[in-house]
This record gives C-alpha cells, sequence and structure tokens, in this order.
C-alpha cells in the first residue's frame, strides 16, 4: 500500500487519541503482519470502501482501553459497565477513520466507511484477503496503547475522485 495511504490514518490516531481521550501519544514503528494475526482483549472492526477497499481492525487490552475510558469519562473508569467502556472504543475507532476519511477527503479521495463490529475475547486470529499494515500507537509508560491495522487495496475507479 502507498504510504501516502497510510498517513492519514496515522495523523487521525494521534489527533485523535490527544484530543478525544486525552492521552498523549507516540507513534511506535509501522510494520507489516502479512495476512493473519493474534488480536488483543478488544478488536473494532470498521470496513472501508471506495478509494480504499478492506478493513481498519483497532486492536487494545483491557489496561489499555481503561487508560483511554478513564480520561475520556474524566474519572475512574474501574466502575463503569464493559459495555459501555466498549462502546467507546468503538466510538474512538469511528472517529479515527471518520477523521481519516476527511483528510483523504481534503487530498479529493472518497473513502466511505461502515458502522464499527466489536469483538471481544483471548487470542482471537485476524484473517484478511490483503496484507495487514500495523500502526502501534503507545500511550502509557507500562507499553500500553493500541494498534491501528489496515488491511486495504487502492482502488483508482474513477467514481472515488472528487
Amino acid at each position: 500500500m502507498n504510504v501516502n495511504y497510510l498517513n492519514p490514518f496515522i495523523e487521525a490516531s494521534m489527533n485523535v487519541v490527544k484530543d478525544i481521550a486525552g492521552v498523549e501519544s507516540d507513534l511506535q514503528k509501522v510494520c507489516l503482519r502479512g495476512n493473519t494475526f493474534s488480536g488483543k482483549d478488544v478488536i473494532i472492526i470498521i470496513g472501508v470502501t471506495g478509494a480504499l477497499v478492506g478493513q481498519v481492525i483497532l486492536t487494545l487490552n483491557h489496561g489499555a482501553m481503561n487508560i483511554l475510558v478513564k480520561h475520556m469519562f474524566a474519572g475512574d473508569s474501574d466502575n463503569l459497565d464493559i459495555d459501555l467502556k466498549k462502546s467507546a472504543m468503538a466510538e474512538l475507532a469511528n472517529m479515527i477513520v471518520g477523521n481519516a476519511t476527511s483528510i483523504f477527503y481534503k487530498k479529493g479521495l472518497k473513502v466511505l466507511i461502515t458502522t464499527p463490529t466489536i469483538l471481544t475475547g483471548k487470542d482471537i486470529l485476524i484473517s484478511n484477503k490483503y496484507p495487514i499494515i500495523c500502526i502501534p500507537i503507545k500511550f502509557d509508560d507500562d507499553d500500553a496503547g493500541l494498534d491501528l491495522n489496515i488491511s486495504a487495496l487502492e482502488n483508482n475507479n474513477p467514481e472515488n475522485f472528487v
């Protein structure tokens, strides 16, 4: 995948984690995962179509989710219902991908997204048709963070340009 298609996701991720969750973050080394990887405790999947076709898969563990939710709700995340925490993470993922689509639009590319799907559990194996590029974002001294995984191909159909 062309790096110009990754940069909007990186920019959106860093901005949303800081602006919405109130958490300073650091971009780690972007890597290629192949077509399969083992997800973390919480997985949010958002489909993309248009100039990109595929999926964006956000993964994080419960500790990272609690850090983000604590900042998003300005309080103790331990007392919040798990479904509310998962919903907050789905909304965070939606904002990241939605912000990336706005950046694409400003570059003349139309990218549409689906509603988020949330999966939770241990050792969930994620397989995809396209290679998966991982954008790891660290936001805690204890190595807490999230992985934004992009599994998509460019679609150069003229209708995808604005």
